[in-house]
């Protein structure tokens, strides 16, 4: 079995790897420690990546996938259109 985990920086994954290979016996697994990086990326911690954009744009994207996507910032675009005082409320406090 192949597992690829994606995701940005900072949300466990490998710390996710890691505990997965507590639970193994040495002869189960073979870890490749590499992340994958386009030459003009850098590494980031933010929620946006190339070749994370690539993967799931290109390899992974169904119909099902791209409405889901366009349903959740459907709803993030009208949840922050609807608290938009709220937030400038906020940044004009700090």
């Amino acid at each position: 079995m192949l597992r690829i985990y994606i995701g940005p920086n900072g949300y466990g994954k490998t710390h996710r790897i890691m505990e997965e290979i507590k639970d193994l016996e040495k002869k189960d697994y073979i870890l490749l420690s590499s992340e994958l990086v386009f030459a003009d990326e850098m590494k980031d911690t933010v929620n946006s990546s190339f070749v994370m954009d690539y993967i799931i744009q290109e390899l992974l994207s169904n119909d099902e996938v791209e409405n889901a996507k366009n349903t959740f910032e459907t709803l993030v675009d009208k949840s922050i259109e609807e608290n938009q005082q709220m937030y400038n409320d906020i940044m004009d406090e700090v």
